[in-house]
């Protein structure tokens, strides 16, 4: 329950029925004010996602393309181009530590040419991991890299999985104890992450490794 002494509460709704054919809506002017679908257009193609003129008609995401054409004959179909809706992104990292990554993810946003929506960022391993945190004092993220040391030491006596080295286990156990993605809101092409948070690569082994990350843009 909030008081009045806690900060408003912001709530985003972000429509993933019509967000791919909103994009193409967006990007391809002629399209506006006409029903459309993202999907195949074959007898054995999809619907992805339907603008809201064409759910007007009843047609919606995982419906037939066959049903939504009859329901619709002047329905539209697009492929959609996913380059628009997710980035990859590469990052070597120089060893055990945190690596902000809000720039990357920011820059991202800005390419993406959408106001309003949520990020999703996803990295693809399973010996590092991402958090939230602290951006404005570094000790702050020293104190939980060496909390996390303490937790999961190199030294454990009882691990089999070492064929790596000391810290092959250590780094997939503290994978495991946190997070691979985070979700983040944007509005008004912006991130709207706190004053002192930042977005940080967690490198759990001890030497350099290239990583790859996946950025999700969802909205409009």
């Amino acid at each position: 329950m909030n008081t009045l002494s806690d900060p408003p509460r912001i709530i985003m709704h972000a429509d993933m029925d019509a967000f791919y054919a909103s994009v193409e809506q967006r990007d391809h002017p002629e399209l506006q004010g006409k029903p459309v679908a993202v999907g195949g257009s074959s007898a054995r193609g999809v619907v992805s996602a339907a603008s809201y003129e064409a759910r007007q008609f009843g047609i919606h995401s995982a419906m037939p393309s066959v049903e939504a054409r009859r329901k619709c004959p002047d329905l539209v179909f697009v492929r959609g181009n996913m380059a628009l809706y997710k980035k990859d992104w590469n990052y070597k990292t120089e060893g055990k530590g945190t690596y902000e990554i809000t720039e990357a993810v920011e820059k991202g946003l800005y390419e993406s040419k959408l106001s309003n929506g949520i990020v999703s960022v996803f990295i693809r391993h399973t010996s590092c991991s991402l958090v939230l945190m602290e951006n404005a004092d570094r000790t702050a993220r020293v104190d939980l890299e060496r909390f996390m040391d303490d937790l999961v030491p190199e030294n454990y006596p009882h691990f089999i999985h070492t064929m790596e080295g000391a810290d092959d286990m250590p780094s997939h156990i503290k994978m495991a104890l946190t997070r691979t993605s985070e979700n983040i809101p944007f509005s008004g092409g912006r991130l709207q992450m706190g004053t002192w948070q930042g977005l940080f690569l967690w490198e759990h082994r001890n030497s350099f490794h290239n990583r790859n990350l996946v950025f999700s843009y969802i909205g409009e």
